[in-house]
């Protein structure tokens, strides 16, 4: 029995149009449930997010400038961090490569005074690497200012 290419084609494309809508789907719920758990920390003590962003559909970052908290979560992980700038002592960018040749890590690195403890929050390169650096550059620059 011969396939004939068209039959193909159609079979390509009628599965691409079940997939994309599922897909893009997915990727909606996962950034209204990481923009919810940045509101719901914030809320937890008793701020508003005045900043945010969320990026891969993994990882979100928000900021309150009133009483100068700093929110990350992430959704695979179960990683939320809650840190005050005063108990901060810097902020830096850091860029290594992966031992496979993968899309080097980006990762914000956090270091709190008077401690040797370090938050690392990352940022994944995988595509769109130069804007992702330049996100990750703002929120350096960000995170910096508002750092007593």
């Amino acid at each position: 029995m011969k396939i004939e290419p068209w039959s193909v084609i159609i079979g390509i494309i009628a599965l691409s149009i079940f997939l994309i809508p599922i897909i893009y789907d997915q990727m909606v719920k996962n950034k209204h449930k990481l923009g919810s758990q940045l509101k719901e920390m914030a809320f937890g003590k008793g701020t508003s997010l005045k900043q945010s962003d969320i990026w891969d559909d993994t990882y979100a970052i928000g900021l309150d400038t009133d009483c100068k908290y700093l929110f990350y979560t992430t959704l695979n992980e179960s990683k939320d961090i809650l840190i005050k700038f005063s108990s901060l002592k810097t902020c830096t960018l850091s860029e290594t490569d992966t031992p496979r040749g993968d899309a080097p890590q980006l990762d914000l690195i956090l270091e709190r005074k008077g401690s040797d403890t370090l938050y690392r929050l990352p940022f994944k390169l995988d595509s769109n690497q130069t804007a992702k650096k330049k996100l990750a550059k703002q929120w350096e620059s960000t995170i910096n200012k508002y750092i007593t």
